[in-house]
């Protein structure tokens, strides 16, 4: 399942200057070893489409409202890929 949104995402959960220096050491890390990461400063903020990883804080209130946001992402990028695939087969109805 490529596509538009990032191949793993990273939450670290914690207070906000904490969270903020892990956040952007792990992001430097990675992005010297040539991936394409991304952090977002809000976990309401929208997805960004050029990045691999996708780094996420979260205080520990928000953890729920994250989740389901994640979940709901995949279920979108893989109701997506499985119809472009029964597509590709040449079966037109979807389930």
């Amino acid at each position: 399942m490529s596509g538009d949104i990032p191949l793993l995402m990273v939450t670290v959960v914690g207070s906000g200057r904490k969270q903020s220096r892990v956040l952007a050491q792990i992001g430097e890390k990675l992005r010297r070893r040539g991936l394409q990461a991304c952090t977002l400063k809000n976990w309401r903020d929208t997805v960004l489409s050029d990045c691999e990883i996708l780094l996420i804080g979260c205080g520990e209130q928000e953890t729920e409202s994250l989740a389901r946001q994640i979940e709901d992402l995949w279920t979108q990028k893989w109701s997506s890929w499985y119809r472009a695939t029964r597509e590709k087969k040449g079966v037109n109805h979807v389930a």
